[in-house]
């Protein structure tokens, strides 16, 4: 399949089956994750997987879900079998980019214009039938 036309076919998914994720599919997905490009290549990221329903619904409540389930829409983040938070540690990248390969002419870190370590990632179960 060509890189367009997964492009292409990609899609939001906010209605999942309640059918449970397999523990080596999520570390599958995650170990692949760990090794997607980061700058310089810092991987300072790391991910909290929740499965518990009570650890779940706390998030969505933190998410104020309930204000999009009254819109009309599925409660996507409590009735997912698998919620992966990414994390990142900002100090993993000014580490990083204060080794020798990676400063300026001065020896000093580069200045950061767009703060790199904060990114968006998504792993997302199988979408529900429906």
């Amino acid at each position: 399949m060509e890189f367009s036309d997964v492009v292409r076919k990609r899609r939001m998914v906010r209605h999942f089956t309640s059918e449970p994720v397999a523990p080596e599919t999520v570390e599958r997905l995650l170990a692949l994750a760990q090794r997607a490009p980061s700058a310089g290549f810092t991987q300072g990221q790391s991910f909290i997987v929740v499965t518990r329903e009570e650890m779940k619904n706390a998030i969505a409540e933190l998410c104020d879900e309930q204000e999009y389930v009254s819109s009309g829409f599925h409660s996507f983040i409590s009735e997912a079998p698998v919620l992966v938070i990414p994390c990142t540690s900002e100090a993993a990248y000014h580490s990083r980019y204060q080794e020798n390969d990676k400063v300026d002419e001065d020896g000093a870190e580069i200045a950061w214009p767009v703060p790199y370590w904060h990114k968006g990632l998504s792993i997302a179960p199988s979408p529900s039938a429906s």
